[in-house]
């Protein structure tokens, strides 16, 4: 794995479980991706809510504990340090957090409603979908 994964399989051993079934370079496309998507939605976050909720619901599926969004924000910190070098400024960071403390509240929120509310079944089903190759429902993600 590379330097995000290798960092949160240290921080979080028990992630390493959850990510097992899905290859870590097709996991950072997807967390890009999604970073993108909801940078370029923050002021209209009703256009990305469905995706939010079916996203928490998957996280639910695989084993996510609200726990484990503290290694997985110190992960993602430390990863961007690490690869931006001198270009990683304060206020990139700042921007960052910023961005990644709204969207963790959103998929937080989701993941309680999620585990709250679906039947184990529901949870099976969605696992499922992801081990085919469908991350959170949307292919090519």
């Amino acid at each position: 794995p590379g330097v995000f994964y290798s960092k949160l399989f240290e921080l979080c051993p028990e992630t390493k479980q959850i990510f097992s079934r899905f290859t870590c370079k097709a996991q950072a496309k997807k967390l890009v991706a999604l970073l993108e998507l909801f940078v370029q939605s923050m002021e209209n976050m009703d256009r990305i809510r469905d995706k939010i909720v079916h996203i928490s619901k998957a996280h639910a599926a695989a084993g996510v504990q609200l726990d484990m969004f503290q290694p997985f924000e110190e992960t993602l910190f430390y990863t961007l340090e690490k690869l931006l070098g001198n270009k990683y400024t304060p206020q990139m960071e700042s921007a960052w957090r910023t961005v990644f403390k709204h969207l963790s509240e959103l998929v937080k929120q989701g993941l309680v409603e999620a585990k709250h509310y679906l039947k184990p079944t529901q949870l099976a089903e969605i696992v499922g979908n992801q081990s085919q190759g469908s991350w959170c429902g949307f292919n090519g993600w």
